[in-house]
């Protein structure tokens, strides 16, 4: 990889990928069409978190000395990484867990046994899994990688992702299977095997190997579209003849989000200031916009387009838009007070 080579490609998908979280919890096609709802939120937007987690190896681990063992650098580059991850993810654990609070309170008695279940929520349930999962992510990746190779790394992470879709898309399949009960227990305990070790180990490792071998794959864009057409077929098959959890975990998601990384990594834009903030605003919109869906339906009614607010497309816009909006302020608020930036 030449001097001049750019990762604006990265920057640019990383919004994409943004508005189309957004658009996986907004769900803007079902006033429409409910297949075309279920294409968008369980096909194009399940590569998206899979994406980050690859962009998120790939930049720490360029900085990774290898060999890593022994290496006190390393460690200090990795804790620093952690560290900035849990400070982001209790700040904003914090915020949500006081405006559901105001919120919920205010609507309902308080009572332990509801703040439990809210508190289970926020720990896993929520889109702030994320921030848990890619911590434990790297701290896997990294100790796998003092002991082991990278093509056994990568292995080992695609058996691990492998069984983790049986807790996920696949649930119903191993339930008809008789092998339902480990998952079980697992999912009662974390409640998701989308999670660091299941989910992250083989995404960041990937986007690890990307970086150190310099690796590409030939044609990326026509392997991330059969991957998709195949991933379509999966999911609109799980959803007819089985008993899917969710759809956060399915096999053809992970050859075609690394097509697709592959392919953004190729992308060359010419340099502009857009893009560091559509890097740093992605982070914010994926943070903040569940907050607005709460608020925006109450600003929406406070102001007689209430109805209107019930068009599932005027909530993605509005969702959407008004995320970036906040994303744009906040950046152009941290210039003055840098304390801001403990927010993203």
């Amino acid at each position: 990889m030449g001097e001049k080579r750019n990762l604006y490609g990265l920057d640019l998908m990383k919004f994409i990928a943004a508005m189309l979280v957004v658009s996986g919890h907004v769900r803007p096609l079902l006033s429409y069409s409910l297949e075309l709802d279920v294409f968008v939120i369980h096909v194009l937007a399940r590569v998206t978190i899979q994406f980050f987690f690859m962009t998120a190896g790939y930049l720490l681990f360029r900085k990774i000395t290898f060999p890593i063992k022994d290496n006190k650098q390393n460690r200090i580059i990795l804790y620093n990484y952690v560290k900035r991850i849990l400070i982001l993810y209790s700040v904003w654990f914090g915020i949500y867990t006081l405006v559901i609070l105001v919120f919920f309170t205010n609507a309902i008695p308080f009572n332990l046994y509801g703040f439990y279940i809210f508190y289970k929520f926020l720990l896993a349930g929520s889109h702030l899994w994320y921030l848990l999962a890619l911590g434990l992510g790297m701290i896997v990746t990294y100790f796998l990688l003092q002991r082991f190779s990278f093509k056994t790394v990568l292995i080992l992470g695609a058996i691990l992702y492998l069984v983790g879709v049986f807790g996920d898309a696949y649930y119903g399949v191993a339930r008809d299977f008789g092998v339902a009960a480990p998952y079980d227990l697992y999912l009662s305990l974390f409640n998701t095997t989308r999670d660091g070790l299941f989910f992250g180990t083989f995404f960041v490792s990937a986007g690890a190997y990307f970086v150190k071998h310099d690796f590409r794959i030939r044609r990326p864009f026509i392997g991330y579209f059969i991957f998709m057409v195949a991933m379509t077929f999966e999911v609109f098959l799980l959803r007819a003849y089985s008993q899917p959890l969710n759809f956060n975990m399915l096999i053809f998601a992970l050859p075609a989000s690394v097509c697709l990384f592959s392919g953004m990594l190729e992308i060359q834009l010419k340099e502009r200031k857009v893009y560091k903030w559509l890097r740093d605003g992605s982070l914010i919109v994926y943070l903040v916009h569940p907050l607005l869906m709460m608020v925006l339906p109450m600003l929406f009614a406070s102001v007689g387009l209430g109805n209107l607010y019930q068009n599932s497309l005027v909530q993605f816009f509005a969702v959407a838009s008004v995320s970036y909006a906040f994303a744009w302020g906040l950046m152009t608020l941290t210039k003055k007070w840098s304390v801001l930036h403990l927010l993203y």
